[in-house]
């Protein structure tokens, strides 16, 4: 994930983005849609959204996420599934 926003690193991703909503999603929208989605099912499955780069140039991905109750109400699985849209099936952009 970190390398597809623009993010030499995982590390550098957390330290420079602390608000996923307005930091790393292009529209706030999406960011709640994808969240209350995710409550509603407990899981999202190549859902298709726009991020935004560390450059705010906008990037098509799917995503994979998984939601976590047992860690807290709305902590979501830290290792999204990420690949850009169009790519080859099934790469991870894990890091």
């Amino acid at each position: 994930m970190a390398r597809i926003c623009g993010y030499d690193s995982p590390e550098h991703l957390s330290q420079k983005v602390i608000r996923l909503r307005e930091q790393l999603f292009c529209k706030a929208a999406e960011f709640d849609q994808i969240r209350q989605e995710l409550l509603d099912q407990g899981s999202l499955s190549a859902r298709e959204t726009t991020l935004q780069r560390a450059d705010f140039t906008p990037v098509p991905v799917a995503i994979t996420l998984l939601r976590r109750p047992d860690l807290g109400p709305e902590v979501v699985e830290p290792l999204w599934q990420i690949s850009l849209k169009g790519s080859r099936p099934g790469r991870n952009w894990n890091s």
